[in-house]
């Protein structure tokens, strides 16, 4: 015999549709929080507010911080990009034609000093590049006469790791922070339908002023509204990954793309 645990009446209807997004967990959670704000002066209704109001909070100030930090490794990531593009076309030329100035290609000084020859700062991984660079910052140590290059490598290479290291910073940072996100959504599913059993005892009568404390649009169905999408398509690109399958060994330097995930989050 079955035990009704699957009873329509016991589901919470609010966790499918904060599962969605996080913009549509705001603007589901916000809305409602707003109609309850607006009768702050029935004491039955603050109890509800004040049920709601600490845990959306919470959300909102998470919500804001994982935007910032999303932008931040975004602009991080978008420099790391323009810079390898640079040492990979423009530089490691420049760097290698005034080697050959002093020492010819056949010399065991240029073969020390470029002994990946450009390749070696055109494919491979970022870090693999980077770490190439800065090797060959050391060896130029040894080379007075090119003392010029030095400089330039040093100074190059600081700024590119300095950033490459802050990308990497962001993204921990922006999953950290998605993480606490997901881990709030199901809390506010959870009131969400405490308040809504609250409010079916307050109204029995009346469905609708039980219906009116909610935006019925967003939870019973996804927004034909452009603006809506637009924002859902924004939330997919923000938490998209940095691709790294494009610095493979065997995959010359591109610039940058980062791609959209089919997920709202990940």
């Amino acid at each position: 015999m079955s035990n009704y645990q699957n009873w329509a009446y016991t589901r919470n209807p609010f966790t499918y549709p904060l599962a969605k997004s996080y913009i549509r967990t705001l603007k589901i959670v916000s809305a409602h929080c707003k109609r309850l704000e607006a009768y702050g002066n029935d004491p039955e209704l603050d109890i509800l507010y004040q049920r709601l109001f600490p845990v959306f909070t919470a959300y909102k100030t998470n919500y804001a911080l994982w935007i910032a930090a999303v932008a931040r490794r975004k602009r991080r990531t978008q420099e790391v990009a323009d810079k390898l593009k640079e040492l990979s076309s423009t530089l490691i030329e420049d760097w290698d034609i005034r080697i050959q100035l002093h020492y010819r290609r056949s010399t065991a000084s240029y073969k020390e000093l470029m002994s990946g020859r450009r390749k070696s700062y055109q494919r491979g991984s970022i870090d693999r590049r980077i770490a190439q660079l800065e090797a060959f910052a050391e060896l130029l140590s040894e080379f007075p006469v090119l003392s010029d290059i030095k400089q330039e490598v040093d100074d190059f290479y600081t700024t590119l790791d300095g950033w490459r290291k802050e990308q990497e910073q962001w993204k921990d940072k922006t999953r950290l922070l998605a993480a606490t996100l997901r881990g709030l959504m199901p809390q506010l599913a959870r009131v969400m339908f405490q308040n809504l059993g609250s409010l079916i005892i307050l109204y029995p009568d009346s469905p609708g002023s039980v219906v009116r404390m909610f935006n019925m649009t967003l939870i019973r169905s996804v927004s034909n509204d452009r603006t809506a999408v637009e924002e859902e398509v924004l939330e997919e690109e923000a938490l998209s990954e940095f691709d790294e399958s494009l610095f493979e060994d065997d995959s010359p330097i591109s610039i940058l793309e980062e791609p959209t995930s089919d997920l709202p989050f990940n």
